[in-house]
């Protein structure tokens, strides 16, 4: 199956080059800006999928840091304990001072 539409089939070359020549007398002027705008934005597409490569290049290639570094030495106990009953008690005092 063609892509290309129906009404574009039937279009010889005399057709063709008569629109490019309508669009050239209509859109002459702005032409160059056109084009100027269109090929920074090529060259600027293109710098962005250069650098989105590297960064995926330099992510696979990089070999993953450890998460956590290893130590000989045992995780550190905790030996503090506190009572709940103590801390009520403590903020029952201070509202009956004030």
């Amino acid at each position: 199956m063609s892509v290309i539409p129906a009404f574009f089939q039937s279009l010889g070359w005399s057709e063709i080059l008569i629109v490019g020549v309508a669009g050239v007398l209509l859109f002459g002027r702005r032409l160059p800006d056109l084009g100027r705008t269109l090929g920074k934005s090529l060259v600027s597409f293109r710098k962005g999928m250069t650098e989105m490569k590297d960064e995926i290049v330099k992510g696979v290639e990089e070999p993953l840091a450890p998460a956590l570094p290893a130590t000989d030495a045992a995780p550190p106990v905790i030996t503090e304990t506190v009572k709940i009953g103590d801390h009520a008690a403590a903020s029952n005092n201070a509202e009956k001072l004030s």
